[in-house]
């Protein structure tokens, strides 16, 4: 690896000669700015200077903004300068009241088609506005423009053309000198704005900054995900040989791929991060892409509790509520919150109000050992105490002191101290906040929904970025990293199809217009000669240059883009050499050698053990030992989320338990064939009524919501289908009823309970189990690992005499008999085990008996012995609804 020339200890004559003049030096952006400010405090401390005069270095915008203030205070202009946010609240406002009704969505697009209009000197008159979008927008524009005059308001496209005149006339002093440094282009106001300092006698010169290229080469890879790992890898390289050097890292789609990039440099530099509660992950690299404040952690919460309505709270926000670590009482409530939610997701209901929900609580801690959870009540009744109303109205300078006051009201950002990114974005918060006051100027009162709708527009726009100290990596977007200096630079994602850019248009402008007058993103060709002089300008940025491409995207195959084709290829090894995986770099930080153990024994259980699960436990022993060990001695079971109106689970206890209550009345078969059709009906109604009565007692909301109603009238289709099927049936009468039984196999005790056990006219026994889902099959019984093993467990119990195993599947208005028969005279619509091809003995009812013991006791001796490899039966089934796959880590 070269060592790096040094970039940062002298300055060109350029900036040395604008320093002596006393040259106003002017940036594109902040970034630029400040790496200029670094640069020129290096040189001076390299000269070995103890003090000197600080050049005045400036974002134009902010120096224009500086100069209209300075007008402002000798009485040269009246005008109010809108922020951002009141300009963008004023196009939302004019659009919403436009006759055109157009979306206010398109208030983005629409103010940057005017601002165009204003930096590049577009007059409406011109003969290019004809479409039907034109038209719209050159309409609301004029009322735009109208409405800003008649106020007195200025926005910041505006300035240039309102400083000139004051420069002009002297009333406001033109600087001595003007240093233009990194511009690519100017807008034709600005070039305005310094032809008139020239013409009053200021000297007005431009800089590019560049570096002697000592390399620049270029360099494929399979995809892009890999071209972020190998840079990281690379400037990993780099910093081990030369820790001092400077190393940019360009992506182009950064903001979007922010989560990705992030997780990958975090992966190179800090893997022991993902381990600990670190606040930051390595001060080595910076990522410039910042995030909107809705998106983070503190500021959402904030927004999501102002949104919060007493009277209308989900099941989902409720749980939020529950976990948030930004309320009060969360560090001494947390594990009973976390229970409370569990019990809350289980109670079937999906809404709830504060006054329910405080019932429900009461119930809950009344019927079990949840622990209580008074702060979060308190919390509740605060809800209901400090609830606005969506349309209460009020003036506009008074909604930040009573959004403030609500926040306040919830314990608003927690208990806990902040880390370091909490605490400054909870006070970027504050001070955005304190901003929706500046809309009183736009608006004088505005209602709750209203107010809360613009401060979430506002948060949405603010791009935010931790500070952090200047690190050895930067990571920047194509535009970002323009005019900056590196000692190693790598830009990479430079496909054909992504460089050139693609002109982008304005849609509210004329494309004839816009070609015309040469507007960004305007026409291809300006695309091109765009990307062209920013290609060039990152070749001269460092001495080290790599420019990178994909081969794939998805299916897509990808050449170098024309731009970069004349650079000197050079082989992904060359420049990156070896990667290292992510855990050797992690054990490697702490000189531990890394070693591979697959460990499929889990403890064996003791003999006192007392084992819940029944017959599930086998069942997912066969499917993966592991998903047993799981779920079964881990306990690693998934929340449970309610679905609208009574909850699956239920749907299947209250067939259940009515077809119970008949078969308890009727007891055999041809009582139920001697009812008449109103018996039959009056008999079915009664069940269900006895079936709904707990679920009534418990869920009075479900009655209030029709729920009830609706389940009714699916218990009665279902338990009529069921007893047509029954009356099909050769004649029986009925031995037991959801008979619970202990069942000892292989040393696992556990309870059974089989739905109903018929005895046919030969005195022999039939097992049946009632069934509402969709995916029953009597093919899975058989076999080395039985996947369903319900029914032959039972048969186990009731192997003695037993002639017939059954589903009676109710699902999609119609039912089924699936099962197998040791003879087809016994049970006619079942199968005959002879004629099951999945059967181990088709010809011997008892040895299959004797198998599905010998199995199944073999499966629950490995439950008891610990077995707990990762072995599911067929990954492609048995895997695909799993909910484990974060714990096993099994590739499907």
């Amino acid at each position: 690896m070269p060592a790096p020339q040094p970039q940062h200890a002298s300055l060109a004559d350029t900036i040395l000669c604008a320093i002596k003049a006393d040259a106003v030096i002017l940036t594109p952006n902040h970034r630029l700015a400040q790496a200029l400010r670094n640069d020129i405090d290096t040189y001076h401390d390299a000269q070995g200077l103890d003090a000197w005069n600080n050049p005045t270095i400036a974002p134009i915008n902010e120096w224009l903004t500086a100069q209209f203030l300075a007008a402002q205070d000798k009485g040269l202009s009246s005008k109010v300068l809108l922020t951002a946010f009141q300009e963008r609240s004023l196009w939302q406002h004019q659009i919403s009241i436009d006759p055109s009704n157009l979306s206010s969505d398109l208030s983005g697009p629409i103010q940057k088609a005017w601002n165009f209009t204003q930096l590049w000197q577009l007059a409406f008159e011109e003969p290019h506005f004809y479409a039907p979008d034109h038209l719209a927008f050159k309409q609301i524009a004029q009322q735009f423009s109208l409405h800003c005059k008649e106020q007195n308001f200025l926005c910041e496209s505006q300035v240039q053309s309102e400083l000139a005149p004051f420069f002009e006339q002297q009333q406001l002093s033109t600087p001595k000198a003007v240093l233009l440094y990194c511009f690519e282009e100017l807008s034709p106001a600005l070039a305005a704005l310094l032809a008139t300092f020239e013409q009053m006698g200021s000297s007005v010169t431009s800089y590019q900054p560049t570096t002697r290229s000592v390399s620049c080469n270029s360099v494929s890879f399979d995809t892009h995900q890999d071209e972020i790992k190998a840079s990281a890898q690379w400037s990993a390289n780099i910093l081990e040989q030369h820790p001092a050097a400077k190393i940019g890292i360009v992506i182009p789609e950064l903001a979007k791929e922010k989560p990705a990039v992030e997780h990958i440099f975090t992966e190179q530099f800090s893997p022991s991060y993902f381990f600990s509660s670190s606040d930051h992950a390595s001060p080595i690299y910076n990522l410039s892409a910042g995030v909107a404040l809705t998106k983070t952690p503190i500021v959402a919460e904030a927004i999501f509790l102002l949104e919060l309505d007493p009277y209308h709270l989900s099941i989902e926000q409720i749980s939020h509520l529950l976990l948030s670590p930004y309320v009060r009482g969360h560090q001494s409530e947390s594990s009973s919150r976390a229970l409370l939610d569990q019990k809350l997701r289980s109670a079937g209901l999906r809404e709830y109000s504060v006054k329910r929900l405080l019932a429900q609580i009461a119930f809950i801690e009344s019927r079990s050992n949840q622990a209580p959870n008074p702060v979060f009540c308190a919390l509740l009744e605060q809800l209901s105490e400090q609830h606005i109303p969506a349309h209460h109205k009020q003036a506009s300078l008074h909604w930040p002191a009573s959004f403030a006051q609500q926040l306040a009201a919830y314990g608003w950002p927690g208990d806990r101290t902040l880390t370091s990114n909490e605490y400054q974005t909870a006070a970027r918060f504050q001070t955005r906040l304190k901003d929706l006051a500046q809309l009183h100027i736009i608006q004088k009162s505005s209602r709750y929904g209203v107010a809360l709708g613009q401060l979430k527009s506002m948060l949405s726009q603010e791009m935010y970025q931790v500070s952090s100290p200047d690190p050895s990596i930067q990571v920047l977007g194509l535009l970002e990293a323009a005019g900056l200096q590196f000692d190693y630079l790598w830009v990479m994602g430079l496909h054909e199809l992504a460089w050139p850019t693609q002109a982008e248009p304005s849609p509210f402008l004329p494309r004839a217009l816009q070609r015309s007058h040469n507007l960004p993103r305007s026409s291809f060709e300006r695309e091109l000669q765009f990307c062209q002089n920013l290609t060039n300008g990152y070749q001269h940025s460092a001495a080290h240059c790599v420019f990178s491409y994909p081969l794939l995207n998805g299916e897509t195959k990808l050449n170098i883009s024309p731009l970069i084709r004349h650079l000197e290829p050079t082989s992904s090894t060359q420049v990156v050499g070896n990667v290292d995986g992510f855990f050797r770099r992690l054990f490697s930080q702490h000189s531990i050698e890394l070693s591979q153990t697959i460990d499929t024994q889990a403890p064996a259980l003791s003999n006192d053990t007392k084992q819940s699960g029944g017959s599930s436990i086998l069942k997912d022993q066969s499917c993966c030992p592991f998903s047993a060990f799981a779920i079964h001695r881990l306990k690693a079971t998934p929340l449970d989320w309610p679905d609208p109106g009574v909850q699956p689970i239920n749907r299947g206890i209250l067939l259940h338990n009515a077809l119970e209550i008949i078969w308890g009345k009727l007891q055999n078969s041809e009582a139920l064939q001697q009812l008449s059709e109103a018996q039959t009906q009056s008999l079915i109604e009664d069940a269900i009524h006895q079936s709904l009565q707990p679920l009534r007692r418990q869920w009075p909301e479900l009655d209030q919501l029709l729920f009830l109603d609706t389940e009714q009238l699916r218990l009665q289709e279902a338990i009529r289908l069921c007893l047509d099927a029954e009356k099909a049936r050769l004649p029986f009468k009925v031995f037991s009823l959801e008979q619970k039984q202990a069942l000892q196999l292989g040393g696992l005790n556990i309870q059974i309970k089989i739905d109903r056990i018929d005895e046919l006219e030969d005195g022999s026994k039939v097992c049946i189990d009632y069934k509402t889902g969709k995916a029953v099959s009597a093919k899975n019984w058989f076999g080395e690992r039985p996947q369903d093993p319900q029914l032959p467990l039972y048969a186990l119990q009731q192997q003695t005499n037993l002639s017939a195993l059954t589903f009676l599947q109710v699902f999609s208005h119609e039912t089924k008999w699936l099962g197998v028969t040791e003879s087809a005279e016994q049970f006619p619509q079942l199968i005959p085990l002879n004629k099951v091809k999945e059967a181990d003995y088709p010809d011997d009812w008892s040895k299959q008996l004797e198998f599905w013991h010998s199995q199944l006791s073999e499966i629950a001796t490995q439950f008891i012995n610990g077995d707990a490899a990762v072995e599911p039966f067929d990954p492609k089934t048995t895997c695909t609804y799993c909910h484990l796959k974060p714990l096993c880590r099994i590739p499907t």
